[in-house]
């Protein structure tokens, strides 16, 4: 499967530019805390739909309406740190992302989504879990701790 990084140009309201860099595997992205300007932008590369998995409370302006506006289906599934991404919340997310619909997986810093990819991924049997735990980092799995629980939980359900 394809991945690549992409960078996305996004004029901010005080006409500076911004750049919003977006890691992509196959219909998946991923990203980090998107900024008002960025969902028009958002929509213009083809994605259809955005998977929050911050709490509400982690920004400060309606993300939802601010997706809906730009035509963008928009889903909320707070993830409270790691531990929180146990099996239902994975497969809540898993069931989210349709392979053949353009989707955006998001959070603050971009590493709760390679968390819950390389989850889902386990729970799948798709892989070893050495390769789950390199396309993990390639997607921005990319802090010491996240690795390590990342890996101690496949280990555990493998």
């Amino acid at each position: 499967m394809k991945k690549e990084w992409l960078e996305i140009k996004v004029e901010n309201l005080d006409g500076e530019c911004d750049m919003m860099k977006l890691r992509k595997w196959a219909n998946l992205y991923s990203g980090s805390r998107l900024m008002p300007e960025t969902f028009s932008a958002l929509k213009e590369l083809g994605i259809k739909k955005i998977i929050d998995l911050k709490d509400p409370s982690e920004t400060p302006f309606d993300e939802a309406s601010l997706a809906q506006a730009a035509g963008l289906e928009y889903v909320n599934i707070p993830v409270h740190g790691m531990d929180s991404l146990d099996a239902n919340r994975v497969k809540k997310i898993a069931n989210e992302v349709r392979s053949e619909v353009p989707t955006l997986v998001y959070c603050m810093s971009a590493n709760r989504v390679p968390a819950w990819l390389c989850r889902h991924l386990g729970f799948e049997k798709i892989s070893d879990i050495e390769t789950i735990i390199k396309l993990g980092q390639q997607m921005g799995l990319d802090r010491g701790p996240a690795i390590e629980h990342t890996y101690h939980f496949l280990k555990t359900i493998s």
